[in-house]
């Protein structure tokens, strides 16, 4: 075998965060729903969403509807059928203690039954998933 051959892997789907189950915050205040979360919990199917705060437990809750979730909604912005964001900037603005430095990062959402047939999707801001190049050291 000819060790100078390169080894290709495929990858597709560049510009999406391609197979990646998260929900994100940006340090502008949108919240972003990763390609992999997108498909697999058809948000394609929603135009909005209710946002909903637990400040004592620190759980953000994305409850995903149409015009059924009545006013003061965020849009759901959809990026080609791969990802989509909202807009959330008043949010965080509201919520003093939330400050975006603190918070931005990617989250493991978990589906919430409130006894309804609601779609709600928690995050806990206190489970930020550490991203790889933050976790390693530098060499001098």
């Amino acid at each position: 075998m000819d060790e100078n051959k390169p080894n290709f892997v495929e990858f597709r789907g560049f510009g999406s965060r391609v197979g990646s189950k998260y929900i994100g915050i940006t340090g502008g205040g949108a919240i972003s729903f990763y390609s992999g979360f997108y498909k697999s919990k058809k948000i394609a199917n929603f135009s909005k969403c209710l946002i909903m705060y637990d400040a004592k437990l620190k759980l953000v809750a994305c409850k995903f509807g149409n015009d059924e979730l009545g006013d003061g909604t965020f849009p759901i912005n959809h990026n080609d059928n791969q990802t989509a964001w909202i807009s959330a900037s008043n949010f965080f603005r509201l919520n003093p203690k939330l400050e975006l430095s603190d918070v931005k990062g990617k989250y493991e959402p978990k589906r919430y039954d409130d006894g309804t047939n609601s779609v709600i999707y928690v995050i806990d801001l206190n489970k930020r998933i550490e991203i790889l190049r933050n976790m390693v050291k530098k060499e001098e």
